[in-house]
C-alpha cells in the first residue's frame, strides 16, 4: 500500500492563480480563497487592466493582481517573487483550425515558461489543472484511466494534443525538482450564476428545447463545484507527478439530452445528427473562421469528437483523493433553475 501523502498549507503560504479572470480560474479564485483562508490575498496573473473587471465587487485585500503573460517569462519571474503554491488554470480552449500555432504557443510554451519560472522562484507545490483531453481514449466507449495511451487519432485535435503535451512540461518540471500534481477535470458545467460557461448554457438551450440535434457520441461530464473540491483535494494529498481523472458521470449526447428533458419536464425533441452533415457542417464554419469571421460554435475537429464516445475512469480520484461525486443530474437541476449568467463577476 503507497505511504500517504500530505502537503499541508500554511496560512502564511502564498497562493498565485494564473487564468483567474477566466471561468475556471475565476471559480478556482473563490473556492480556494473560501477555503484556505490564507493570510495574505491570493495574487491573480492577468494580462491587461480589462481582466480586472471580474474583480470589481471583491474587495482589494482578498486579491493581489499582477500583470503578466504565460508567454513572457520575464512577467512570470516577477508574478511569481514570494509564491509558494501555484494554482495553473490558464489555457487557451478552442477547436478551431485556425487557433492551433495559438494552442502550442499558450498551453505548452506558456506551461513550461510557468515551470521555469517555479523552479527557479522555488515554488512549493504547482497544481496543474489539465484535461481528459490529455487522456489516452478509444473513441469507442471503453473506459479510459491515467494509464490510458494517447492514440494517433487523438494527435490530429489540436486542442487534445496541446493539453497532451503541456503535461509533458509538467513532469519534466517534476524531474528537474518541482513538487506538481494534476487533474484531468472532463467536460465542465458551471452550476452557479457567477460561474456559467458555453456547456452551461447549451444544458439551458436544451432545456428549451431549441437545440434539434444531438451528436452520436458521448462524453465524461462533471460539475464545476466538483473540479474546484478535486484541485483542494489534490493540492493537498496527491503524489507530486501523480494526474486524477475528474468525472462526475459519462454519459451519451442522447442520455444526457434526455436527463435535460426529464428535469426540465420537457418532452425529447431532439433527433440524432448524422454524421456527414455535422463534419460538413464542421470544416464550412472552420473555413469562414480562417477568413476572420468570429470564432466559431462549431469546427471540424468539435463535430469530429463529438462522434466519438470518450468515456473514463474516475475510480483513482475516488480513492486517492476521497472524492464523492453527485448524480449529474443534479448539476443539471441546479443549471435549469440558474438566472440568467451575471458576467464579469467571480
Amino acid at each position: 500500500m503507497e505511504e500517504a501523502f500530505l502537503f499541508k498549507v500554511e496560512p502564511e503560504h502564498k497562493l498565485l492563480i494564473t487564468g483567474a479572470s477566466g471561468f475556471l480560474g475565476g471559480a478556482l479564485f473563490s473556492f480556494f480563497e473560501k477555503n484556505l483562508t490564507p493570510r495574505s490575498p491570493i495574487r491573480v496573473l492577468v494580462r491587461n487592466t480589462s481582466a480586472l473587471a471580474r474583480f470589481k465587487h471583491i474587495g482589494e485585500e482578498r486579491y493581489e493582481p499582477v500583470f503578466g503573460d504565460l508567454n513572457n517569462i520575464s512577467s512570470l519571474y516577477q508574478a511569481l517573487k514570494g509564491i509558494d503554491i501555484v494554482i495553473h488554470s490558464g489555457a487557451l480552449v478552442s477547436f478551431a483550425q485556425r487557433d492551433y500555432r495559438a494552442l502550442y504557443q499558450t498551453n505548452v510554451v506558456g506551461t513550461r515558461n510557468l515551470v521555469d519560472a517555479s523552479l527557479i522562484g522555488g515554488v512549493k507545490r504547482f497544481l496543474h489543472i489539465s484535461s481528459t483531453a490529455a487522456i489516452g481514449s478509444f473513441g469507442d466507449g471503453s473506459l479510459s484511466d491515467e494509464r490510458t495511451p494517447f492514440q494517433d487519432w487523438q494527435r490530429r485535435i489540436g486542442y487534445m494534443i496541446s493539453k497532451y503535451f503541456a503535461e509533458f512540461e509538467i513532469l519534466r518540471g517534476v524531474s528537474e525538482g518541482l513538487n506538481a500534481v494534476m487533474i484531468n477535470p472532463g467536460v465542465i458545467f458551471g452550476d452557479e450564476v457567477r460561474h456559467q460557461n458555453s456547456a452551461t448554457q447549451l444544458i439551458r438551450q436544451i432545456g428549451r428545447g431549441k437545440i434539434p440535434y444531438f451528436p452520436t457520441g458521448g462524453v465524461g461530464v462533471v460539475g464545476l463545484q466538483e473540479v474546484c473540491k478535486a484541485a483542494l483535494a489534490a493540492l493537498q494529498v496527491s503524489h507530486t507527478g501523480t494526474k486524477h481523472v475528474i468525472i462526475a458521470e459519462n454519459l451519451s449526447y442522447q442520455n444526457l439530452f434526455d436527463l435535460v428533458y426529464a428535469t426540465a419536464g420537457r418532452r425529447a425533441v431532439s433527433l440524432p445528427i448524422p454524421e456527414i452533415t455535422g463534419r460538413f457542417a464542421g470544416l464550412l464554419m472552420d473555413a469562414v473562421a480562417l477568413l476572420g469571421v468570429k470564432k466559431p460554435f462549431i469546427t471540424f475537429d468539435t463535430m469530429s469528437l463529438s462522434e466519438k464516445s470518450l468515456f473514463y475512469d474516475h475510480s483513482k480520484s475516488k480513492t486517492d483523493l476521497a472524492l464523492s461525486y453527485p448524480p449529474f443530474q443534479e448539476t443539471i437541476s441546479k443549471i435549469l433553475s440558474l438566472r440568467s449568467p451575471q458576467k464579469n463577476l467571480l
